[in-house]
């Protein structure tokens, strides 16, 4: 008689922090985070809390994108869970999405006379 395997534990990898510049996507920021799974392409993905800051890119796959929501961002950090579900086995993920607290741009960018504003 064979007894059944029992299941591997899943395990996720990949960054903890994902930024959101109120839809814009900066050079240097990671306004999208990859993360992966140990489950393989069987793997099914959700967001169990945090659905109104970030979005999956698929919801099966070894690995699946996480993209920042303009609507919002972390109030704790921590407060986003993305768990992946393979073979009997979850695994959850806390990821963080960050936003500047303030801009600061250089006077260099202010070079033109605005028809506007002006200055």
């Amino acid at each position: 008689m064979v007894l059944p395997q029992p299941a591997l534990p899943v395990t996720i990898t990949g960054p903890a922090t994902v930024w959101s510049f109120n839809g814009a996507n900066p050079a240097g920021w990671s306004t999208s985070i990859t993360l992966t799974s140990s489950g393989g392409p069987s793997t099914t993905w959700s967001i169990v809390t945090g659905s109104d800051k970030a979005s999956l890119s698929s919801s099966i796959g070894s690995q699946v994108t996480v993209s920042s929501s303009p609507a919002g961002y972390s109030a704790t950090v921590g407060d986003i869970v993305i768990r992946a579900t393979a073979g009997g086995s979850t695994d959850d993920h806390a990821i963080t999405e960050r936003t500047p607290r303030s801009l600061q741009v250089s006077a260099a960018e202010f070079t033109l006379a605005d028809p506007m504003w002006a200055y």
